[in-house]
């Protein structure tokens, strides 16, 4: 990714503005990894410039300033490390940090957090025309020949179909990822997941989910994927919904299939997410999948236990 164009900024001139370096730590670049190294090892990370998604100058009361950068990890790089300055030339660089943001709130006596660099991702879901109210029934992949996926369908059979295939996280999570977009009422997402941790292959699947972006990885996906849900859905079907300035969530209810949308905003423990998690609970219950006929066919009484009759108190 090409990074936006800068005006040109003098380190050497600003020098001074870096914090004293000292060797409570130290801090590098090693091919695409930055390293952070402490000697009380509570800022020991390693940050994948790849999976870079956004960077915050972060000043908080009573504490020295952090760079903090996250690779779907939360990383803090003291600005007091050594090797701290010259790490942070190469990633505005080569990223396009947004420098004068970062210069002017670091050396303020209150605790600020600010974002000075966000990886713009491609929109990646659609609202069309004309819509489809099957939300209850499952959803379609749109292959060169679309298939009709019920909400039913267990693990092993989704596993099975050539349209699928298995990842892990980049926190070691087993998941199932689709081939082609995958169309879900009156949405078309391209990247609908689904969460293959459950240690039952033979039940429906419990959760999927869609980190969707619009083009301005803004809050702005949140009420437009809202805004099509509220209209599809009647309103007896929205169980819940809780907005404020820190987040947003609304959920959806369809034969106990339960859409879930949050969104969440800058604050004191939080970032903004720049996408609307989209979420899928599967709420049915399938109470054929508690009985074992094989082992009840073989079923016998061996012996039979009296229990005493003890008089009401």
């Amino acid at each position: 990714m090409k990074p936006p164009e800068k005006p040109f900024l003098n380190f050497d001139s600003l020098k001074t503005i870096f914090p004293q370096e000292t060797n409570d730590g130290k801090i590098y670049i090693e091919g695409k990894k930055i390293i952070c190294r402490s000697t009380n090892a509570y800022n020991n990370c390693e940050v994948d410039t790849d999976k870079l998604q956004y960077a915050y100058a972060v000043t908080k009361e009573h504490r020295l300033p952090v760079l903090f950068l996250f690779d779907h990890h939360h990383n803090e790089l003291p600005m007091h490390y050594e090797g701290f300055r010259d790490v942070y030339e190469t990633l505005s660089k080569e990223l396009g940090f947004d420098d004068q943001v970062f210069f002017e709130h670091i050396s303020r006596p209150i605790g600020i957090k600010k974002q000075i660099w966000r990886r713009m991702n491609p929109a990646n879901f659609r609202l069309i025309e004309p819509r489809k109210a099957d939300y209850d029934l499952g959803f379609e992949v749109l292959s060169p020949i679309s298939d009709f996926i019920s909400w039913d369908i267990t693990y092993d059979e989704l596993k099975k179909n050539s349209n699928t295939y298995l990842e892990e996280t980049v926190y070691g999570q087993p998941i199932l990822k689709f081939k082609y977009p995958v169309r879900i009422g009156g949405l078309i997402l391209h990247d609908l997941t689904a969460h293959f941790d459950n240690e039952r292959r033979d039940i429906a699947i419990q959760h999927f989910f869609a980190d969707c972006y619009d083009a301005t990885n803004s809050g702005a996906s949140y009420k437009m994927l809202k805004s099509r849900l509220m209209s599809d859905f009647k309103i007896k079907n929205k169980p819940g919904e809780y907005e404020n300035q820190y987040q947003n969530s609304i959920s959806f209810k369809a034969h106990n299939i339960v859409f879930s949308l949050v969104y969440t905003y800058d604050s004191d423990l939080q970032y903004d997410a720049g996408h609307t998690t989209l979420t899928i609970k599967n709420e049915r219950e399938y109470p054929d999948l508690l009985v074992d006929h094989d082992y009840e066919s073989k079923m016998k009484i061996d012996s039979l236990i009296e229990l005493e009759k003890y008089a009401s108190l």
